[in-house]
C-alpha cells in the first residue's frame, strides 16, 4: 500500500512539473569559438567547451516558465556533413543547424580577445527558424583579463534580454504569465521603522567582499528587430509535369504511337503527424489537367489523337527524411478524346469521346532547398478508362513542385 502511494505522489509531481513547463519556449545555445582581433583561435577546444559550460549554467541558472535555455545537443551526422564542425558563427550556419535538428530558436556567438587593450568583446545573435531572421543581436565588451569572469558577467545580461525579442505570437500562444513590473513593494516603498539603535545592528559591517575591486561594467549594444508573427507554413503547391505513356489496352492501340504527356495543377497538404525523430505524415488533395498526344504508327494511316484528362485524387504522403518523401493515392478522372484520323482513300475525319475513369499514383519527391519551398520528383500513373471496352493507360512522369 505505501507503495502505491508513493507512485501516486511521484506522478503528481511529475505531471505538476511538466504542466508548468509544457508552454515554455525553448533557446537552445550553440558552441562558440574565441578568436583574436584578426580572426585566429587563441584558444583550444577544452577551454573554449569549459567556457561554453560555463555560460550554458549561468543562462540556464536564469529560466523562467516561458523561456528555457538549454544546451545544444550533440548534432546529427546531416548537419555535420553539411557544417565540417560542431560550432555556429554565420546566420546561414543558425538556419542549418535549426532545420536539420528541428529547433526553433538558436543563440549563437563568438568571442573575441583584444591582446592590445586587454579586453574581451562577444557577438551573440538570436536566430529564429520560422521567419528565418535574426531576433536580436548583441554586443558586449568588458576589460577583463580572465574570460570565466566575462562569461559571468555576460550570462545574466543575455538571459534577460535575448526573450525580449521572441515573437509576439509565439508568446501570446502560449499565455505567460504577466512579467512583474520594475515598481517597488509597498514594503520597500514604507519600511518599518527599526526598534533597535545599535550602531553595531545599523551600521554594516565592512568585509574584504566590500573592499574588493569590481570588474569594469559590461557596455551593451543592441540592434533589436522584431517579429510580430512568423510566416504561414507553405501548404498550397503548384505541380508541372512532363513525362511519356504506354498504351496497354485500347482500340486504338495497333494505330497509335504514344509520343508526350504534360500535366500541370495543385495540391493542398494536411500535415497529421510532425515527428522530431523525422518522420512526418501527411494528407494531400491533388488536382490538374493532363494533356497526352500520340500520332500513327509507321505504314500507317494518318492519325492524330488528343487525350484531356481532369484528375483529382486523395494520396497519403510519408516523409523519413526532412527532404525526402513518397506517396502513394488513388482517384477519379474525366477525359476528352479528339481522334483526327484518314481512311484508306484520304478521307478525313474526326471523332470525339468522352469517357470516365479512375487511376492509381505512387511517386517520390525530392526537395531542393531548406525551406522546402522546390522540389522534383517522379510520378508513375495506372489509368483506367471506362470506354465501352475498358482500356489501360500507363504515364511516367518527371515533375516540379512550388510550394506558394
Amino acid at each position: 500500500m505505501a507503495v502505491k502511494y508513493k507512485s501516486l505522489v511521484i506522478i503528481f509531481f511529475l505531471s505538476t512539473f511538466s504542466g508548468g513547463l509544457i508552454w515554455s519556449l525553448d533557446i537552445f545555445i550553440a558552441p562558440f569559438k574565441i578568436l583574436d582581433s584578426t580572426g585566429e583561435q587563441i584558444a583550444d577546444s577544452t577551454t573554449e567547451a569549459k567556457l561554453l559550460e560555463a555560460l550554458q549554467k549561468t543562462v540556464a541558472g536564469l529560466s523562467t516558465t516561458e523561456f528555457v535555455f538549454k544546451p545544444l545537443p550533440p548534432l546529427s551526422n546531416a548537419t555535420t556533413n553539411i557544417l565540417k564542425h560542431s560550432y555556429v558563427q554565420t546566420k546561414l550556419e543558425a538556419s542549418i543547424v535549426c532545420f536539420y535538428e528541428k529547433i526553433d530558436f538558436l543563440l549563437y556567438g563568438t568571442l573575441v580577445f583584444d591582446k592590445a587593450n586587454r579586453s574581451y568583446s562577444a557577438q551573440f545573435a538570436l536566430y529564429h527558424k520560422e521567419s528565418n531572421s535574426i531576433l536580436r543581436q548583441l554586443t558586449y565588451t568588458a576589460q577583463t583579463e580572465d574570460a570565466s569572469a566575462f562569461i559571468s558577467q555576460i550570462g545574466q545580461k543575455i538571459a534577460s534580454e535575448a526573450p525580449q525579442a521572441l515573437p509576439l505570437t509565439s508568446i501570446k500562444e502560449r499565455e505567460p504569465s504577466t512579467p512583474p513590473t520594475p515598481t517597488s513593494s509597498p514594503e520597500k516603498q514604507n519600511p518599518p521603522p527599526i526598534t533597535k539603535t545599535d550602531p553595531k545592528e545599523t551600521t554594516p559591517a565592512t568585509t574584504f567582499e566590500s573592499t574588493k575591486a569590481t570588474p569594469s561594467p559590461v557596455q551593451t549594444e543592441e540592434k533589436i528587430k522584431y517579429v510580430e508573427a512568423p510566416p504561414r507554413e507553405k501548404l498550397i503547391q503548384a505541380i508541372f509535369a512532363a513525362g511519356y505513356f504506354f498504351i496497354l489496352d485500347h482500340e486504338w492501340e495497333n494505330m497509335l504511337n504514344p509520343f508526350a504527356v504534360l500535366s500541370g495543377g495543385a495540391s493542398l497538404e494536411l500535415p497529421l503527424i510532425d515527428n522530431p525523430l523525422g518522420f512526418d505524415f501527411s494528407l494531400r488533395t491533388t488536382a490538374f489537367l493532363q494533356y497526352a498526344f500520340a500520332n500513327a504508327q509507321p505504314n500507317r494511316p494518318y492519325v492524330h489523337f488528343h487525350a484531356l484528362k481532369f484528375k483529382a485524387h486523395l494520396e497519403a504522403y510519408f516523409q523519413f527524411q526532412e527532404l525526402f518523401g513518397f506517396f502513394a493515392g488513388a482517384g477519379l478522372f474525366y477525359r476528352l478524346d479528339v481522334i483526327d484520323f484518314a481512311t484508306m482513300v484520304n478521307n478525313f475525319f474526326t471523332d470525339h469521346v468522352l469517357a470516365l475513369g479512375a487511376y492509381a499514383v505512387l511517386g517520390t519527391e525530392l526537395m531542393l532547398n531548406a525551406d522546402r519551398t522546390l522540389g522534383i520528383g517522379i510520378l508513375n500513373s495506372l489509368d483506367i478508362t471506362f470506354y465501352s471496352q475498358t482500356s489501360f493507360e500507363y504515364n511516367l512522369q518527371l515533375y516540379f513542385v512550388f510550394k506558394v
